[in-house]
C-alpha cells in the first residue's frame, strides 16, 4: 500500500473477500481495526511494511501490521476535543486481544485478534 491517504482504504478493500465468510458487524469491526493499524503505522513510522490479515481455524480473525518505526505504541489519553490519539483505544475496544512484538530486523508488528461472537442462546 502507498503511504498516502488512500492506504487505509486500500487495506479495508483488501478485506472484500471476507464478506461471504464473516458476519457483517464483525467485518465492520475488522475493517476499522485494519484502518486504525495501517493509519498508525503510516503516521508514526512512515509506512506499513507488511499487512497480514487471516482467518484462524477457530473462526477468529487476526490482523498484523509490521513497520520499521522505533518505539512501542501504547494508548494515550488525547486532549479533550482532540480528533487524534484515539487509534489504539479503538483497537483495544474492538479486539479481544492485541499487542506489539519486536521484529528481529528492527521495527515492530502491532497485531489484534477478534474472536467470533458466541452463538445465540
Amino acid at each position: 500500500f502507498n503511504r498516502g491517504p488512500s492506504a487505509a482504504s486500500a487495506a479495508r478493500n483488501a478485506l472484500l473477500s471476507l464478506e461471504e465468510r464473516v458476519d457483517g458487524p464483525v467485518l465492520d469491526d475488522i475493517r476499522l481495526l485494519v484502518s486504525e493499524l495501517v493509519t498508525n503505522a503510516i503516521r508514526h513510522a512512515g509506512a506499513a511494511a507488511a499487512i497480514e490479515c487471516r482467518l484462524l481455524g477457530s473462526g477468529a480473525f487476526e490482523v498484523a501490521v509490521t513497520d520499521h518505526g522505533d518505539g512501542v505504541p501504547a494508548p494515550v489519553s488525547p486532549y479533550e476535543g482532540d480528533t487524534r490519539g484515539h487509534g489504539l483505544r479503538i483497537v483495544d475496544s474492538l479486539s479481544n486481544t492485541w499487542g506489539v512484538r519486536p521484529e528481529g530486523t528492527g521495527g515492530k508488528t502491532v497485531w489484534a485478534r477478534v474472536d467470533p461472537p458466541p452463538p445465540p442462546s
